[in-house]
């Protein structure tokens, strides 16, 4: 054989330590993206639900001070009626 072919023994061999750490710094790195774009877009859905909120809390009040009228006045009736009848 010759001498310049490199035997197993001497070629330069990957440490597994080495490549441990760098797989766990790979997908330590992937995480935190992850986090971050999740991060990200459940803030964006916080606004969203504050948006609607803001939207939809008026329109809910409105209905519900026409609700309470709506009843006050069939209240009203009722008691009328009652004492017509008494």
């Amino acid at each position: 054989m010759s001498g310049n072919s490199e035997s197993p023994e001497s070629s330069p061999s990957i440490n597994k330590s080495e490549a441990s750490d760098a797989l766990a710094k790979v997908c330590n790195y992937d995480c935190e993206c992850i986090n971050r774009s999740l991060t990200t877009e459940l803030e964006g859905i916080k606004l969203d639900i504050a948006i609607l909120e803001g939207k939809l809390l008026p329109e809910v009040i409105s209905q519900n001070a026409s609700n309470t009228n709506l009843l006050k006045a069939k209240q009203e009736n009722m008691e009328a009626i009652i004492q017509h009848q008494e």
